[in-house]
């Protein structure tokens, strides 16, 4: 467990806001056998980095990470504080999530965030073409 912030392992991150989080360790690659012989499973590195859109930021601050050793990792932004939502004012949040070989390259994670933090949201609009009610587009 890395975060943007340098922090490292659940101790350090649970709780804490980043703009991103990447989990990142030993895989199995490979089959066990082979022709009946019992073999070692090779491992590779691998991880997947969740990042945070700054447009979910409501005080400036990125989101708080709920964490675990043991695989866990998700965005909580309501551990801080509660959040209202209504039909007028609903909740919308943008995430990504980036799978990668080998460990992380935190140079990699900051500009594929700041590529996410550019890049317009999607918007659902009613759609002009036949047979088809509404269109997924950018925003």
């Amino acid at each position: 467990l890395t975060n943007s912030e340098g922090a490292v392992g659940e101790a350090a991150i649970f709780g804490h806001p980043a703009r991103w989080m990447d989990y990142s360790g030993p895989v199995p690659a490979g089959a066990s056998t082979s022709q009946g012989n019992e073999s070692p499973l090779e491992t590779v590195t691998e991880g997947i980095t969740f990042f945070d859109h700054p447009g979910n930021q409501r005080d400036g601050t990125p989101v708080r990470w709920h964490v675990r050793a043991d695989g866990w990792m998700g965005a909580s932004p309501g551990m801080a504080e509660a959040r209202m939502t209504t039909q007028q004012q609903p909740l919308v949040l943008r995430y990504l999530l980036h799978a990668h070989g080998n460990a992380i390259d935190r140079q990699r994670a900051d500009a594929i965030a700041a590529e996410f933090a550019a890049r317009p949201r999607y918007g659902v609009r009613k759609s002009s073409r036949k047979h088809q009610s509404y269109e997924i587009v950018r925003a």
